[in-house]
């Protein structure tokens, strides 16, 4: 599950109008490979709770990954 959401992640920032450099701060192997994996995914836990349809959760689990990343980055 985990090579899947991170796949999603890694290609809606690298079809972002970011900088490069940017882009591989965000992407930094290193940072997704030692913190939980279900940061990735954590959305999808509660999907059976609601009715909604897979892509947009999808978004939501970018959405949320990038939020759990720059918490961690501004607490560092």
């Amino acid at each position: 599950m985990k090579d899947k959401y991170q796949k999603i992640f890694t290609d809606y920032v690298k079809n972002t109008n970011i900088a490069k450099g940017d882009k591989d701060f965000i992407l930094d192997i290193d940072f997704i490979n030692n913190n939980p994996d279900f940061y990735l995914f954590y959305p999808l836990l509660f999907l059976e709770y609601y009715e909604t349809k897979k892509d947009k959760v999808n978004l939501l689990c970018v959405a949320g990954y990038f939020y759990y990343q720059s918490i961690i980055f501004l607490d560092n």
